[in-house]
């Protein structure tokens, strides 16, 4: 019983943690209690990429990488300038010219191409490490959540079928063996099964709760 109660505590911790901290999970030391288990893996799957703090992390990081990169292409555009001038004509009226040029140093393309192509590595690097735990930690909670659903039905099976039929076979037993038509054998063998039972509900019942 110790082994299955540290199991279903490491289980909620599990759970606890993909969530971010938001399951509320004690040890108990009174009997186990039936409850249902009523969430949705949608609802613990948008909990736990909204909540918890390694894939907040990564997102972060994401975005970020994604802001350097829209910082290194903001600096690559070159410097414009605008030059204007009154000219003063001979054999004709005085006129205004204007022009537009870019200032481009020698360096400037080659330094700036290579740190753009740096930033934009970094953020598709980024990207795909917020993806992939993204995609890890919905596997994790849909294992854990599979596992508690099992669990779940585990119990409902013993709560609801098996053990109410090994005690009305006890219950049939005893009649029958009360009125000579069955032997003690098949009493015992009844009551076994009925305590083997018992004991797999309770093992069940506390990896579950």
């Amino acid at each position: 019983i110790e082994m299955l109660k540290q199991e279903k505590e490491e289980l909620l911790a599990q759970l606890k943690y993909l969530l971010g901290g938001n399951l509320e999970a004690s040890v108990r030391t009174e009997a186990p209690a039936y409850k249902e288990f009523n969430h949705s893996l949608i609802e613990l799957t948008e909990r736990a990429n909204n909540k918890n703090p390694f894939l907040k992390a990564r997102v972060y990081d994401k975005k970020s990488a994604q802001n350097r990169l829209s910082s290194a292409k903001a600096a690559y555009i070159p410097d414009l300038m605008a030059i204007a001038a009154y000219n003063q004509m001979s054999n004709q009226e005085d006129a205004w010219t204007a022009s537009l040029g870019i200032k481009i140093p020698l360096w400037f393309l080659s330094k700036e191409q290579a740190k753009i192509s740096e930033m934009k590595y970094m953020s598709r690097a980024a990207s795909n490490t917020a993806a992939d735990t993204e995609n890890s930690l919905t596997a994790m909670v849909h294992g854990t959540f599979e596992k508690i659903k099992t669990l779940q039905r585990i119990v409902s099976l013993y709560k609801g079928s098996i053990l109410p039929k090994a005690r009305a076979s006890v219950k049939a037993n005893e009649t029958a063996y009360s009125s000579g038509t069955t032997d003690f054998l098949n009493l015992v063998e009844a009551t076994q099964n009925l305590n083997k039972y018992e004991v797999a509900y309770w093992q069940s019942l506390v990896n579950y709760s």
